[in-house]
């Protein structure tokens, strides 16, 4: 990875060496915790990359089964390429709440000078077949729903991890750092970069959770914010909107996260008082 190479992690690679940091980085801070039972599920694509865009745009959505891990820490400072849809689970794992509005299954990003492309899927052997064999197409025997979609994502994101197409490419973001002191009750105005104009409406969504003060954690599930009005000023390359806060927060510390249409999540850590 140092000397500038690529990595991919498919589904178990969140199984071993639970005690490295550094592996823990490479597979975007993220770990495995548990997963629920083998089920079939909707996979939706969130952004336009060289290992999605053969499949489709963001939103297009496929069928596809796995065991759709579960995962502490969540992945942080990446790009997610495609989510499954929880509600169309037909059961979920009791001992964790999993991501009900927002559950990632592949995601890359630049580490330690090198290329890491990541996803939890690729359980059942069947994902992997060869297609060209009638068994594995529709009607065969063995033909297994999303396989097709699937095999582009992989042979795509290992093309790109080895440097043979663009890699992971995103908005150059700059605004957020540190914590933000705000009064409660007041509206916040909210400011960050892109690296220029990158259309009228970057932003997919916002949401709020709060946290603790002392490691900056949340402390619950995040709840989405009325989608903000986004307006460009040229002069300082920015984009901002205004944030109405509620005055129960006095004395409490808050995240205001970011996604955008690039697949990347943004947070920003607020001390309201």
């Amino acid at each position: 990875m140092r000397a500038g190479g690529g990595f991919v992690a498919v589904h178990n690679a969140h199984g071993t060496e639970y005690n490295w940091p550094w592996y823990e980085g490479l597979l975007g801070n993220s770990n495995y915790y548990d997963h629920g039972a083998f089920q079939s599920a909707q996979m939706e694509i969130v952004a336009s990359d060289s290992s999605t865009d053969t499949i489709g745009s963001p939103g297009t959505r496929f069928t596809f089964s796995d065991e759709w891990y579960n995962l502490v820490p969540f992945p942080t400072n990446v790009k997610f390429l495609a989510t499954i849809d929880e509600n169309t689970l037909a059961t979920k794992r009791s001992t964790h709440p999993g991501f009900p509005s927002f559950h990632p299954v592949t995601w890359c990003h630049y580490y330690d000078g090198g290329r890491a492309w990541i996803t939890t899927l690729g359980h059942d052997r069947r994902a992997t077949a060869d297609l060209s064999l009638p068994e594995n197409q529709p009607g065969g025997a063995n033909y297994f729903a999303g396989a097709a979609e699937f095999q582009k994502h992989l042979v795509e994101g290992i093309k790109s991890a080895m440097g043979l197409q663009p890699f992971c490419e995103a908005y150059e973001f700059k605004g957020f750092g540190g914590v933000t002191k705000a009064n409660a009750g007041n509206t916040v105005p909210v400011k960050f970069g892109l690296g220029g104009n990158q259309g009228p409406n970057p932003l997919v969504e916002a949401s709020y959770a709060e946290a603790s003060c002392t490691t900056g954690l949340p402390k619950g599930t995040s709840e989405p914010v009325p989608t903000p009005r986004l307006s460009y000023d040229r002069a300082s390359r920015q984009y901002h909107f205004n944030w109405r806060t509620e005055r129960s927060w006095e004395g409490t510390c808050g995240l205001l996260s970011l996604r955008l249409d690039d697949g990347t999540i943004h947070t920003a850590q607020y001390y309201f008082d």
